[in-house]
């Protein structure tokens, strides 16, 4: 294998069942007598969340997060958790109310039954709640200290002149404090016809202004929101390539639109066979988006525009691999269609295999989040989410991985 130079990563699986990917920090405080969890856990921190631009976890498949101090993290599920998954299993309502059941809204850590999609930022929660028919979206606000709650942005789907208007939100991140979403509209009208149109926002949570940054069709170019910088936004684009005999697979171009004067350019070629993401979370630390091609592993630097080359490979194909902090955790399948595993230490200047063990096409362990000396993940097909420790991870002692209890 040869270096480059880059940062940290995780792994996943693209055309096989299979993910892996990495993402990180936030804060709070908590105690509480609840319905659920009586015991208090003496979890305490300081609420700063300073991470920009890391994607919104999955409220729905209750994703844990770190609460970026040490291996204390945080889940939701319909009430908001805290704990330390290194000391005990055992997670408790972000609530300091004796005799509180977190069942309705007077309850601090209790956001309801619709979350889907959440992060930490800066003292406060964001989240987006989206009722099952998809009739009404909004993002809200939530200040944990004192309960206040306050809708940002709202949209609600509709009948106008005869047409039906419906409409799907996909949160991005929070970065700078502007939060970054599409939405996509579908107008329906009397014919059976159908028009879907994407818009790409972003709102500003101190002032409210909401910009739309691009609007555009799916269907001509489906563009998917990757990273941000001070000055751009930087796209997916995915390209079919038709090989010799006919078939085609399908690879991505990355772009950079400059939001000032809008203008589109490709700053990854489709040329290098870039792989699509997956998985939503680890593309991005601070300013670094990491890339895979068949055979080569990037970092591309969207403050500078640098593209790093990592790694090459001669044997087997890339898969996928996650950016955070100074180590890239990184797959590949080989002729076998065996799936191998290996990490990449940026300061140390070292890959290393781990282990990690594939079974029917799926690598047991999809590795998604990391805090202090663990890791946040998924054992199972089922997604069951747990913590490890790092170096067990490493090792592949599965039988150490902590389930949260509460």
């Amino acid at each position: 294998m040869q270096r480059a130079s880059a940062s940290f990563c995780v792994f996943y699986m693209k055309n096989l069942i299979v993910l892996i990917a990495i993402s990180m920090f936030f804060t709070l405080t908590g105690c509480s007598n609840g319905s659920k969890s009586s015991k208090q856990n003496h979890v305490t921190a300081n609420m700063t969340w300073e991470e920009e631009g890391r994607p919104f976890m999955s409220a729905v498949f209750h994703d844990i997060i770190s609460t970026g101090e040490a291996d204390k993290c945080l889940m939701v599920d319909k009430v908001v958790y805290v704990g330390d998954l290194s000391k005990s299993p055992k997670m408790i309502p972000f609530c300091a109310k004796a005799g509180c059941k977190h069942d309705n809204f007077d309850c601090s850590a209790y956001v309801g039954e619709n979350i889907t999609e959440f992060s930490p930022y800066h003292n406060k929660w964001y989240y987006w709640n989206n009722k099952e028919d998809g009739s009404h979206s909004s993002l809200i606000e939530h200040d944990p200290k004192t309960n206040e709650r306050k809708t940002l942005w709202q949209t609600e789907s509709h009948e106008e002149n005869g047409r039906i208007y419906r409409y799907s939100i996909n949160p991005n991140m929070i970065k700078d404090g502007k939060v970054y979403f599409s939405v996509s509209e579908m107008i329906f009208d009397a014919q059976g016809d159908t028009v879907q149109t994407e818009y790409i926002h972003a709102l500003d949570i101190h002032s409210g202004e909401d910009i739309i940054l691009l609007e555009f069709i799916p269907s001509e170019t489906p563009y998917v929101l990757e990273a941000v910088s001070e000055k751009a936004i930087f796209l997916e684009n995915e390209i079919d390539i038709v090989d010799i005999g006919g078939g085609y697979e399908t690879y991505v171009e990355l772009l950079e639109m400059n939001l000032e004067t809008k203008e589109i350019r490709t700053v990854v070629s489709p040329d290098k066979k870039m792989h699509s993401h997956f998985h939503p979370y680890g593309k991005t630390f601070e300013d670094d988006l990491v890339y895979v091609t068949d055979n080569e592993l990037h970092v591309f630097d969207t403050k500078t525009g640098k593209d790093s080359l990592i790694e090459t490979i001669e044997e087997g194909r890339m898969l996928d691999a996650i950016i955070l902090g100074n180590v890239i955790y990184w797959t590949v399948e080989k002729e076998d269609h065996i799936g191998y595993a290996y990490k990449t230490d940026l300061i140390k200047g070292n890959t290393v295999p781990i282990d990690q063990p594939y079974k029917d096409n799926h690598f047991i362990f999809s590795l998604y989040g990391a805090a202090g000396n663990g890791i946040f993940g998924e054992l199972d097909r089922e997604k069951t989410k747990v913590w490890m420790n790092r170096d067990a991870f490493e090792q592949g002692l599965y039988d150490q991985a902590v389930i949260p209890e509460y």
